[in-house]
Parts: C-alpha cells; sequence; structure tokens
C-alpha cells in the first residue's frame, strides 16, 4: 500500500546523500523531515542503544530502547510541534530537532 512505498522513497531518499531532508549529525541520519508518523534513526552502522523523543519544555514523549542499527519510532500519536531526538550510542549520544506535522 501507500506506507510500503513511502518507506522505500524515503530509504532511496537517503541513499542518495545529498537531499536536505535528512538531519545528519556525524554518523547518526533521522529522516524523514519533518515527520507525520514514523521517524526512522540510522548511525551509520554503530549500533543504537537508545531513542527519545523530548517536547521542547524536555519532557521526554516516547523512548525506544531497542539494540538495533537502525530503528523506526513511531511518533504518529504526538501532537504536531518541534522535538529534540536524543539518539544513544556506545560512544557517544546525539541529538537534533525535528518538526512533527
Amino acid at each position: 500500500g501507500m506506507e510500503d512505498s513511502d518507506v522505500a522513497e524515503f530509504r532511496y531518499i537517503v541513499d542518495t546523500e545529498d537531499i536536505v531532508d535528512v538531519a545528519a549529525q556525524g554518523q547518526v541520519r533521522v529522516w524523514p523531515v519533518p515527520v507525520r508518523d514514523r521517524l526512522n534513526v540510522a548511525a551509520g552502522g554503530k549500533t543504537i542503544r537508545r531513542v527519545t523523543v523530548a517536547a521542547p519544555n524536555g519532557v521526554v514523549a516516547l523512548t525506544a530502547d531497542k539494540a538495533s542499527r537502525q530503528m523506526t519510532v513511531d511518533v504518529g500519536s504526538l501532537p504536531p510541534g518541534i522535538y529534540l531526538v536524543n539518539v544513544f550510542l556506545d560512544d557517544g549520544n546525539y541529538s537534533c530537532k525535528v518538526v512533527k506535522k
């Protein structure tokens, strides 16, 4: 269905590595930006230990704990706004802001 093609498109876009709708910090990539329902996080082959999505006031709205090289976080239930995504790796933590539509 539509959802499958959306995911495939996002993966294809990310592979081209020259698109501005990917928030990247070092090896960590978060896409799509802005996000509607599923937020993808990848760490360039490193293992992600945890991903948190926090509201601007610092309150953590979602936490995903699963050691994986790529994670998908369902943010569809969150109200629209700006969120801080924190990605925890073995060698450090990365954060970026994402817009939730």
